[in-house]
């Protein structure tokens, strides 16, 4: 039996101690989430229609979760940008100073010109929140694709550490050579065995 490289014994030791660790992480998650997301999947189903439907009928209300999605993306509406409001164009498409999309001068006949008293324009987010919000969620998916990666070059690694060791430990080291000779025959070990009848 051969002899396993100490490093190679440590790194295969490394590697199969961090995956321990990351199986018991997602173990945790896993059983964590999934009571919590199981319950909320139609909510949220219904949530988000309830929105789409609430921009179709131009209605008045905006809820919160609404609201910080224009502010976070610095948007308004989620399909045509402001146009999805038709007059009641909320107070959280307003840009600010820091803004950086694009902006433009909200329409005249729209609620928010009720009480201004100046003849200032009033400058709305152009852009609809949907593109931002689309690309937000594939950067979750890039991320959650890259994870996934890590581990499974994870457990290819500690595949190929443990072939390493195995093939090491199948190789034949330190085996003495057996060589016949002529020479070997019982008259030269009798002194061992005179020794043994004198005792």
């Amino acid at each position: 039996m051969g002899k396993v490289n100490v490093c190679l014994k440590r790194s295969y030791i490394m590697v199969i101690s961090v995956i321990a660790t990351l199986s018991a992480l997602m173990l945790a998650v896993t059983l964590f989430t999934h009571g919590r997301f199981s319950r909320v999947d139609d909510e949220v189903a219904e949530h988000l229609k309830m929105h789409y439907m609430m921009l179709q009928n131009n209605a008045s209300g905006i809820t919160d979760d609404l609201r910080d999605v224009h502010i976070k993306f610095q948007c308004c509406g989620l399909d045509q940008g402001y146009l999805d409001w038709g007059y009641d164009i909320p107070e959280s498409c307003l840009c600010t100073e820091e803004s950086t999309n694009p902006c433009v001068a909200a329409p005249r006949n729209s609620s928010l010109f009720e009480h201004m008293i100046d003849d200032q324009p009033i400058m709305i987010y152009k852009e609809s929140c949907l593109p931002y919000f689309i690309v937000h969620v594939m950067r979750v998916i890039d991320a959650t694709i890259g994870i996934i990666l890590g581990v499974i070059l994870l457990w290819i690694s500690s595949v190929v550490l443990c072939i390493f060791i195995l093939c090491r430990l199948s190789k034949k080291e330190d085996v003495p050579v057996v060589v016949y000779s002529s020479e070997a025959k019982a008259g030269n070990y009798t002194a061992l065995t005179d020794t043994a009848e004198h005792t």
